[in-house]
Protein backbone atom coordinates (compact mmCIF):
# COMPACT_ATOMS: atom_id res chain seq x y z
CA UNK A 1 0.00 0.00 0.00
CA UNK A 2 1.77 3.26 -1.09
CA UNK A 3 1.05 6.28 1.31
CA UNK A 4 0.67 9.69 0.18
CA UNK A 5 3.08 12.32 -0.08
CA UNK A 6 3.36 15.75 -1.62
CA UNK A 7 5.89 14.43 -4.22
CA UNK A 8 3.55 11.40 -5.17
CA UNK A 9 -0.11 12.67 -5.34
CA UNK A 10 -0.77 15.64 -6.02
CA UNK A 11 -4.16 15.88 -4.36
CA UNK A 12 -2.78 14.75 -1.19
CA UNK A 13 0.31 17.21 -1.76
CA UNK A 14 -2.58 19.99 -1.96
CA UNK A 15 -4.16 19.24 1.19
CA UNK A 16 -0.61 19.32 3.23
CA UNK A 17 1.48 21.35 1.34
CA UNK A 18 -0.06 24.49 3.33
CA UNK A 19 1.47 25.42 7.05
CA UNK A 20 -1.57 24.48 9.12
CA UNK A 21 -3.66 23.08 6.49
CA UNK A 22 -5.77 19.93 7.05
CA UNK A 23 -8.33 17.44 5.55
CA UNK A 24 -11.34 16.61 6.42
CA UNK A 25 -13.03 13.31 5.01
CA UNK A 26 -16.80 12.36 5.08
CA UNK A 27 -17.75 8.77 4.26
CA UNK A 28 -20.51 5.97 5.66
CA UNK A 29 -18.95 3.58 8.23
CA UNK A 30 -19.78 -0.56 8.00
CA UNK A 31 -18.07 -3.16 10.09
CA UNK A 32 -16.98 -6.22 8.06
CA UNK A 33 -16.23 -9.29 9.94
CA UNK A 34 -14.71 -12.14 6.78
CA UNK A 35 -11.64 -13.16 6.47
CA UNK A 36 -11.21 -11.45 3.03
CA UNK A 37 -12.28 -8.39 4.55
CA UNK A 38 -10.25 -7.97 7.22
CA UNK A 39 -12.04 -4.02 7.27
CA UNK A 40 -14.15 -1.70 8.79
CA UNK A 41 -15.24 0.60 5.90
CA UNK A 42 -16.86 3.06 4.15
CA UNK A 43 -18.46 3.46 0.53
CA UNK A 44 -17.88 6.69 -0.51
CA UNK A 45 -15.45 9.03 0.75
CA UNK A 46 -15.63 13.22 0.69
CA UNK A 47 -12.39 15.36 0.82
CA UNK A 48 -13.15 19.09 1.67
CA UNK A 49 -10.73 21.47 2.34
CA UNK A 50 -9.98 25.13 1.54
CA UNK A 51 -8.89 24.15 -2.28
CA UNK A 52 -11.87 21.56 -3.19
CA UNK A 53 -14.65 19.36 -2.68
CA UNK A 54 -14.52 16.16 -4.49
CA UNK A 55 -15.81 12.60 -3.73
CA UNK A 56 -13.90 9.54 -3.37
CA UNK A 57 -14.17 5.43 -2.77
CA UNK A 58 -11.83 4.67 0.80
CA UNK A 59 -11.89 2.20 3.59
CA UNK A 60 -10.84 2.09 6.87
CA UNK A 61 -8.45 -1.24 7.57
CA UNK A 62 -8.75 -1.65 10.96
CA UNK A 63 -6.18 -4.71 10.82
CA UNK A 64 -3.24 -2.81 10.15
CA UNK A 65 -4.46 0.93 11.03
CA UNK A 66 -4.61 1.85 7.65
CA UNK A 67 -7.75 4.54 5.85
CA UNK A 68 -7.47 3.54 2.27
CA UNK A 69 -9.17 5.94 -0.41
CA UNK A 70 -9.29 5.06 -4.56
CA UNK A 71 -7.96 7.95 -6.80
CA UNK A 72 -10.09 8.68 -10.18
CA UNK A 73 -7.44 6.61 -11.76
CA UNK A 74 -8.13 3.22 -9.87
CA UNK A 75 -4.79 3.81 -7.87
CA UNK A 76 -5.34 3.18 -4.00
CA UNK A 77 -3.45 4.73 -1.89
CA UNK A 78 -3.25 5.14 2.05
CA UNK A 79 -3.73 7.96 4.08
CA UNK A 80 -0.14 9.15 5.80
CA UNK A 81 -1.02 9.30 9.74
CA UNK A 82 2.16 11.79 9.95
CA UNK A 83 -0.46 13.92 8.83
CA UNK A 84 -3.09 15.74 10.71
CA UNK A 85 -5.89 14.03 9.05
CA UNK A 86 -9.50 14.16 10.10
CA UNK A 87 -12.04 11.58 8.89
CA UNK A 88 -16.27 12.06 9.83
CA UNK A 89 -18.57 9.41 8.33
CA UNK A 90 -21.56 10.70 7.37
CA UNK A 91 -24.33 8.05 8.38
CA UNK A 92 -22.77 8.10 11.86
CA UNK A 93 -20.95 11.55 12.56
CA UNK A 94 -17.82 9.21 13.69
CA UNK A 95 -14.73 10.79 13.17
CA UNK A 96 -11.42 9.29 13.24
CA UNK A 97 -8.33 11.49 14.26
CA UNK A 98 -4.39 10.24 12.89
CA UNK A 99 -3.02 10.15 17.01
CA UNK A 100 0.52 9.89 18.52
CA UNK A 101 -0.18 7.41 21.06
CA UNK A 102 1.23 4.90 23.23
CA UNK A 103 -0.75 1.47 23.44
CA UNK A 104 -0.97 -0.85 26.18
CA UNK A 105 2.37 -2.41 25.68
CA UNK A 106 4.19 1.16 25.82
CA UNK A 107 5.09 0.77 22.24
CA UNK A 108 4.15 4.74 20.63
CA UNK A 109 2.44 4.54 17.53
CA UNK A 110 0.66 6.55 14.87
CA UNK A 111 -2.78 5.98 13.53
CA UNK A 112 -5.83 6.18 13.59
CA UNK A 113 -8.05 6.05 16.34
CA UNK A 114 -12.08 7.02 16.38
CA UNK A 115 -12.33 10.41 18.30
CA UNK A 116 -15.16 10.31 21.07
CA UNK A 117 -14.72 13.12 23.36
CA UNK A 118 -12.98 16.61 23.27
CA UNK A 119 -12.32 19.57 24.97
CA UNK A 120 -9.31 22.18 25.96
CA UNK A 121 -8.43 19.81 29.19
CA UNK A 122 -8.54 16.08 27.26
CA UNK A 123 -9.78 14.20 24.49
CA UNK A 124 -11.36 10.18 24.92
CA UNK A 125 -10.22 8.10 21.79
CA UNK A 126 -10.91 4.54 20.79
CA UNK A 127 -9.02 2.19 18.87
CA UNK A 128 -11.30 -0.43 17.12
CA UNK A 129 -9.13 -3.55 16.86
CA UNK A 130 -9.58 -7.00 14.29
CA UNK A 131 -7.41 -9.61 15.10
CA UNK A 132 -5.79 -12.78 13.25
CA UNK A 133 -6.54 -16.03 13.98
CA UNK A 134 -4.54 -18.88 13.02
CA UNK A 135 -6.56 -21.87 10.94
CA UNK A 136 -7.08 -24.67 14.01
CA UNK A 137 -6.43 -28.06 12.78
CA UNK A 138 -8.06 -31.12 13.97
CA UNK A 139 -5.50 -33.18 16.16
CA UNK A 140 -7.60 -36.34 16.28
CA UNK A 141 -10.79 -37.93 14.87
CA UNK A 142 -12.96 -36.12 16.95
CA UNK A 143 -12.07 -32.28 16.82
CA UNK A 144 -13.11 -29.91 13.98
CA UNK A 145 -10.71 -28.08 11.88
CA UNK A 146 -11.03 -24.59 12.40
CA UNK A 147 -10.32 -21.98 9.39
CA UNK A 148 -8.22 -18.66 9.93
CA UNK A 149 -10.05 -15.64 10.34
CA UNK A 150 -10.04 -11.98 11.26
CA UNK A 151 -12.34 -11.22 14.09
CA UNK A 152 -12.99 -7.79 15.74
CA UNK A 153 -12.03 -7.77 19.19
CA UNK A 154 -12.48 -5.64 22.51
CA UNK A 155 -11.51 -1.31 21.49
CA UNK A 156 -9.15 -0.15 23.45
CA UNK A 157 -9.63 3.31 25.14
CA UNK A 158 -7.35 6.41 25.21
CA UNK A 159 -6.70 9.59 26.61
CA UNK A 160 -5.23 12.65 25.26
CA UNK A 161 -3.66 15.25 28.07
CA UNK A 162 -1.59 18.11 27.57
CA UNK A 163 0.42 16.67 24.39
CA UNK A 164 0.22 13.07 25.52
CA UNK A 165 -1.96 10.04 24.28
CA UNK A 166 -1.68 7.05 26.93
CA UNK A 167 -3.63 3.71 27.12
CA UNK A 168 -6.60 4.42 29.70
CA UNK A 169 -7.62 1.43 31.31
CA UNK A 170 -11.07 0.39 32.15
CA UNK A 171 -10.88 -1.66 35.03
CA UNK A 172 -12.26 1.01 37.92
CA UNK A 173 -9.51 0.58 40.38
CA UNK A 174 -6.87 1.20 37.62
CA UNK A 175 -8.93 4.01 36.24
CA UNK A 176 -8.82 6.17 38.90
CA UNK A 177 -5.11 4.83 39.94
CA UNK A 178 -4.62 7.15 37.08
CA UNK A 179 -5.96 10.50 38.32
CA UNK A 180 -4.20 11.02 41.44
CA UNK A 181 -5.39 14.50 42.58
CA UNK A 182 -9.04 14.27 40.91
CA UNK A 183 -9.60 10.10 41.87
CA UNK A 184 -11.31 10.72 45.28
CA UNK A 185 -14.10 13.25 43.25
CA UNK A 186 -14.20 11.11 40.48
CA UNK A 187 -15.00 8.04 42.89
CA UNK A 188 -17.36 9.77 44.04
CA UNK A 189 -19.14 11.20 40.73
CA UNK A 190 -18.87 7.64 39.21
CA UNK A 191 -20.42 5.98 42.45
CA UNK A 192 -23.45 8.35 42.46
CA UNK A 193 -24.48 8.46 39.10
CA UNK A 194 -23.80 4.14 38.64
CA UNK A 195 -21.16 4.49 35.96
CA UNK A 196 -18.73 2.30 35.02
CA UNK A 197 -15.84 3.09 33.03
CA UNK A 198 -16.32 -0.18 30.93
CA UNK A 199 -19.23 0.73 29.41
CA UNK A 200 -18.34 3.61 26.61
CA UNK A 201 -21.24 5.83 27.07
CA UNK A 202 -20.99 6.27 30.45
CA UNK A 203 -16.77 6.37 30.12
CA UNK A 204 -17.50 9.41 28.29
CA UNK A 205 -19.54 11.05 30.78
CA UNK A 206 -17.09 10.52 33.61
CA UNK A 207 -14.26 12.00 30.84
CA UNK A 208 -16.52 14.82 30.43
CA UNK A 209 -16.08 15.37 34.34
CA UNK A 210 -12.80 14.97 34.60
CA UNK A 211 -12.19 17.92 32.25
CA UNK A 212 -13.82 20.34 35.00
CA UNK A 213 -11.39 19.00 37.80
CA UNK A 214 -8.19 19.60 35.69
CA UNK A 215 -6.55 23.01 36.24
Amino acid sequence: MQHSASAEVSWIGMLVSVPDAFSTLIGHLQILHTFAEKIIRQDRLKIITQFKDKIYSARYNAFINEMEVTLENAKVIALNPNSDYVVTFTTTNKVYKAVNYVDDNEVSKKGFLVLLSENEKCSLFKEERIKFYEKTVATTSYDKEIAAKYKRVDDNYYIKLGDKTTFLPQRKKDFLKLFPNEEKKLSTYMKKNKLNPKNEDELISVIKYLSTLIE
